[in-house]
């Protein structure tokens, strides 16, 4: 959902105000340890996913470094988002991953 405020300023000039909500409304959690591929890590997204899984496009879909880490964007073949996916450390020496889906 994209909410677009117009807020006056002084002598009819106007600012656009641009905020994207995105709504998740599930939100999925696996281990694995540190020496797990980037294939596999897809691989068991997928499976994580089910049905919903057939929606994504592996061409449109990327892994990306952040700040905080490695992330992934779930995307269908046109382009639309379908999910973002996060690494973080967990307790046992290896990786917890966080799949977020979009309403």
């Amino acid at each position: 959902m994209i909410q677009i405020n117009l807020i006056k300023l002084v002598s009819n000039t106007f600012w656009i105000k641009v905020k994207i909500v995105l709504k998740y409304y599930s939100k999925m959690h696996f281990d694995i340890s540190e020496k797990v591929k980037l294939e596999e890590v897809w691989e068991i997204i997928l499976n994580k996913l089910g049905n919903d899984a057939k929606d994504i496009c592996s061409n449109s879909s990327s892994f990306y470094k952040t700040q905080d880490g490695l992330e992934c964007a779930l995307r269908k073949i046109n382009g639309e988002l379908v999910g973002i996916c996060y690494r973080e450390k967990n307790r046992s020496n290896g990786f917890r991953w966080t799949i977020n889906k979009c309403d």
